[in-house]
């Protein structure tokens, strides 16, 4: 008889995310990744991430960069 075999997926986060000393948390952007999904996986909003760092509906974010989320 064959044993099922059950797989656990890690679900995707918004990668790094980090702790300075000033209790201020930051999240590496992934490749793929938009403002709505590094907000959402930080659990706040959009208009919050932006507004975190001096960012505007315009700007454009890229992978690898590391931004506020707290």
């Amino acid at each position: 008889m064959y044993q099922k075999k059950t797989v656990v997926r890690k679900k995707e986060s918004s990668s790094n995310s980090a702790d300075n000393s000033n209790g201020e948390k930051y999240a590496t952007v992934l490749p793929g990744q938009g403002v709505y999904r590094v907000a959402t996986n930080a659990g706040i909003s959009e208009s919050e991430l932006l507004r975190l760092n001096n960012l505007t509906s315009e700007s454009q974010i890229h992978p690898g960069q590391k931004l506020r989320v707290r």
